[in-house]
């Protein structure tokens, strides 16, 4: 039986709807905006797919998430995720894990934890955001269900805060903290460093 990862994708929130209409409208594009564009979630299916069953899950409405849909639609692929399961959250999808672990008891041994560029949206609300991705700041529920944590964020990422990042090493000391310097936002092709902690933990 192939080992078993999911990764969940990134997105945006907005406090209230409008916000999102006037982030679309003041949206500066390029042309790239509008082609197909290889991340490094395709080089992971790749490289690993031969030796991983790998869900990718489109979660509802990525550009205006809301929390109570995303776990809607994440709960129903529960029923097909076997024991020593590896949970890769990227982004807006990280903070989502932590929130899901944060309140509710996973049905599977969860072999791995792996948090990218992740924000935190805890007790202390740094991104002044009154959404339901808010989450209870309870780390031990997350630690007590995940065997091994890890996380990534880059000191040049212009969108998450790198005090997000040292928010998470904090709170979670178990956790293997890993700092880039020229990776972004994550948005590349090619993430070796992912791939390398995954062929480890299952070697």
């Amino acid at each position: 039986m192939k080992k078993q990862i999911v990764i969940v994708h990134g997105g945006n929130i907005f406090d209230i709807k409008d916000d999102f209409l006037v982030q679309l409208k003041k949206r500066k594009v390029t042309i790239d905006d509008f082609k197909p564009r290889k991340n490094w979630k395709d080089t992971l299916v790749k490289e690993l797919g031969d030796k991983f069953e790998i869900f990718t899950p489109k979660m509802p409405n990525k550009e205006d998430a809301k929390y109570v849909a995303w776990k809607v639609w994440f709960e129903k692929l529960l029923p097909f995720l076997n024991d020593d399961v590896t949970l890769i959250g990227n982004s807006l999808g990280g903070l989502f894990l932590v929130k899901y672990l944060s309140e509710s008891i996973f049905p599977r041994k969860i072999k791995s934890l792996i948090l990218i560029a992740t924000p935190y949206n805890g007790k202390e609300n740094k991104h002044n955001l009154n959404t339901d991705f808010s989450f209870n700041d309870d780390f031990k529920k997350i630690t007590d269900q995940v065997d091994k944590i890890f996380l990534f964020h880059s000191t040049d990422d212009k969108v998450v805060p790198f005090a997000d990042f040292e928010t998470y090493k904090e709170n979670i000391p178990k956790a293997t903290a890993t700092v880039f310097d020229d990776k972004g936002h994550f948005n590349i092709e090619d993430f070796p460093e992912l791939i390398k902690i995954i062929e480890t933990l299952y070697s």
